[in-house]
Order: C-alpha cells, then sequence, then structure tokens
C-alpha cells in the first residue's frame, strides 16, 4: 500500500528533475549562443583589419569582398615599417618612431603614478591624521568631473607656462597619481594587517620605509594590476597628444600617426591597415602574457585579509 502512495510521488519528482534539467540545459544554451554572438561582434572587426592588411589595395577597394586574400602581400607592412617615405619627409617621424613615443610617455607617468597613488592609498587607509575622511571624500568627488569640463583651462594654464606644442603636459600631470588608482590603492591597503605594519615600526621604521619595505611588498598584485590599466590607458590616449603635441609631429604618438597616416594614404588602404595592426599588437602581446594581472586588476577589493 505505500509503495503505491509512494510511486507516483517518486514519478513525479522524476519528471519535475527532467523539466528542471532540461529548462538549465535550455537556458545554458542560450547563455552560450548570446556570449557567442558577442564574441564574433568584438572578433571580427579585429580579422577584417588583419586579414585585410595583407590584401593588395586594388583587392581592398574592390566591390566584392573575400574572406581571405586572393594574394597574399606585405607591401603595407614594408611601408609602414620603412624609416623613409613620405611619412618621414611630412611628418619627422615613421611609425616606429611614434611607436617609441608612445612607449615612453606611457611607461614614465604610469611608474611613477602609481608608485604616488600607492603612497596618497596607503596614507588614507592607515595613517591618522585630521580630515581625513574628507580628503578622501573631496578626492573621489573628483572622478566625477568629466576630464572634458576642465580641457580648456587645462589647455590656458600649460599654453601660458610654455608647455604646449610638446610631451610635458602628457607626463608632468600623470606624475601625480590618479583618483582612481588612489582609491582602489586604498581599498587593497585596508585589508592589510595592522600588526604587520605596527611590528616594523617596533623595529625602527618610519612610516615611509614602512611603505617602501612592508606594505610595496606585499602589495605588488595590486600595484602590476593598475599599472597595467594605466599604461593601456596613456598608449590609448587620443585627444590629450592631439590636443597638446600640436604640429610637433616628433613627439607624435601612434594615435595621432594613424590620424596622419589617414590623411596622408587616403586611398592607401593596405598601408592604413597594416599600421592598425602594428599599433594593436603589443598590446594583444601585452594582454596575453599578463591577463591573469587583469583579472585581479578588476577584481581586487582588499589586501591580505581577502
Amino acid at each position: 500500500m505505500s509503495e503505491q502512495i509512494l510511486a507516483p510521488v517518486s514519478g513525479g519528482q522524476t519528471k519535475q528533475r527532467k523539466k528542471g534539467g532540461a529548462a538549465h540545459k535550455l537556458a545554458m544554451a542560450g547563455t552560450y549562443l548570446v556570449l557567442i554572438v558577442l564574441a564574433l561582434i568584438v572578433l571580427v572587426p579585429f580579422y577584417l583589419i588583419l586579414i585585410s592588411s595583407v590584401k593588395s589595395n586594388s583587392e581592398i577597394l574592390s566591390p566584392t569582398f573575400n574572406w581571405w586574400p586572393e594574394i597574399f602581400t606585405l607591401e603595407g607592412y614594408r611601408d609602414v615599417l620603412s624609416s623613409g617615405g613620405e611619412v618621414k619627409l611630412l611628418l619627422e617621424c615613421n611609425i616606429l618612431g611614434a611607436f617609441i613615443n608612445t612607449l615612453w610617455q606611457s611607461i614614465i607617468p604610469t611608474l611613477i603614478g602609481v608608485f604616488v597613488s600607492g603612497l596618497s592609498g596607503y596614507a588614507i587607509a592607515k595613517l591618522k591624521f585630521p580630515c581625513r575622511g574628507a580628503i578622501f571624500t573631496f578626492l573621489i568627488a573628483t572622478m566625477m568631473i568629466p576630464g572634458t569640463i576642465t580641457m580648456v583651462s587645462s589647455y590656458m594654464l600649460y599654453d601660458t607656462i610654455g608647455w604646449t606644442n610638446g610631451p610635458l603636459p602628457l607626463i608632468i600631470p600623470g606624475l601625480f597619481g590618479s583618483a582612481s588608482n588612489v582609491f582602489f590603492m586604498r581599498q587593497y591597503f585596508e585589508g592589510v594587517p595592522d600588526e604587520l605594519l605596527d611590528a616594523a615600526k617596533i623595529d625602527g621604521l618610519g612610516n615611509f620605509t614602512t611603505y617602501l619595505f612592508i606594505a610595496l611588498p606585499v602589495s605588488v598584485p595590486v600595484f602590476v594590476s593598475l599599472s597595467l590599466l594605466s599604461f593601456i590607458s596613456h598608449y590609448n590616449a587620443y585627444l590629450s597628444p592631439l590636443l597638446y603635441l600640436g604640429d610637433n609631429s616628433k613627439f607624435y604618438t601612434l594615435q595621432i600617426m594613424l590620424k596622419s597616416l589617414m590623411s596622408l594614404y587616403k586611398n592607401d588602404w593596405n598601408i592604413i591597415l597594416s599600421a592598425c595592426v602594428v599599433s594593436i599588437l603589443p598590446l594583444m602581446l601585452l594582454y596575453l602574457f599578463t591577463q591573469n594581472f587583469f583579472i585581479k586588476g578588476i577584481s581586487i577589493s582588499s589586501g591580505l585579509k581577502g
């Protein structure tokens, strides 16, 4: 009797589990489908740039599109990477020179700026001083102000002191860090145990030496992550170099060089697309070798306690 009563219940539960499993599989399939579509939206343009860069210019301008080049050619890369030519004559530097300019104009403010941001984040998180909370609140409030609002006043200031038409406005402000980096550093240092820092002070270390020899070594992941993100931000900057470099082409960055190439080679799309690939390749390689740090950079919330 009990078996007859329990049998229908058991069968109903089995059917519900099957329905639940089928719904779960359907939901997973829909999720993967959406992810595949989004991935294609991102990857297809990169593929088109890459495959078109090894086509002849006549094939690129052809009304029919081919997903694979009829004739494989590296003429665009040869013209882009050559040290002479029209670009060298008109702009005082080629794409390699612009790449070097981009590197040193990005690395200097990145390394020093992240170090200074770490100092500020450590001070706000671990040092006791008057108005500490008010200072941090004001610093975070500055993140709400779009950079375009202060662009005119900044340009007038730099022009008055003679910094325009050169790379100083692109480097000097970045040496003082950024509010976003200070915020992340502060959040990370909040998780570093006070006992660790107190032990260093008992051993005779001051505030700066404690930061340098204790806090800095244990916060390497956040420093590397923010350095990578800051470097990419400087590397991809377009508006600021366009505004401050002016016609001083010997300091042109890759982004300004690409815009200049589009003006010089209006119909030579193989050259323009080859230059795009050359400019993208360093960041792609950087991401491949440091992708774990990128993941940490967007997931870090606290220090050793986390």
